[in-house]
């Protein structure tokens, strides 16, 4: 898949699974992408809720390196349950959240299920420019909803 700037850093919270301790979470975005038969590259502007991608088995070095300096708990990971490495979101125990229960179950970090619960919830732009090539899924349902009612930082 490929992805144009603007990319944004979506965050969130989720308690631990293992030590049941709340912990930020973070999720990219763009408005911006191309992947088989949808190319909405080049179409959208930063004022469009983005795509959320998830899954993200490899990234550009100068994208993770971005992220990492602001949530170094994101970090490839081998997940046993999905069978295979990807950036996933670490707690401070050493679990991995796990993006299926971040992104698809009702009511997790990156699912809100309402307002209120998206309000609690920030975005913020990454100072990057240009094309990213990712190998990453994406998904679209939730974003207007986050992108209206979470702080931007």
């Amino acid at each position: 898949m490929t992805i144009l700037a603007p990319i944004y850093l979506i965050t969130s919270q989720e308690k631990c699974w293992k030590c049941h301790t709340p912990q930020k979470v973070v999720a990219l975005g763009s408005p911006s992408l191309r992947d088989g038969d949808v190319d909405m590259l080049g179409s959208s502007d930063d004022s469009e809720a983005p795509y959320l991608l998830s899954n993200i088995a490899d990234m550009p070095e100068s994208l993770y390196a971005t992220v990492a300096a602001i949530h170094p708990r994101f970090r490839k990971h081998l997940s046993r349950t999905a069978g295979e490495a990807y950036y996933a979101n670490i707690c401070e125990c050493g679990a991995n959240f796990g993006d299926h229960y971040l992104h698809s179950d009702p009511g997790g970090a990156f699912f809100p299920l309402d307002a209120e619960a998206a309000s609690r919830m920030s975005i913020r732009k990454l100072p990057l420019d240009g094309t990213f090539e990712l190998d990453a899924s994406w998904a679209q349902g939730v974003e207007d909803l986050i992108f209206e009612h979470a702080r931007r930082e």
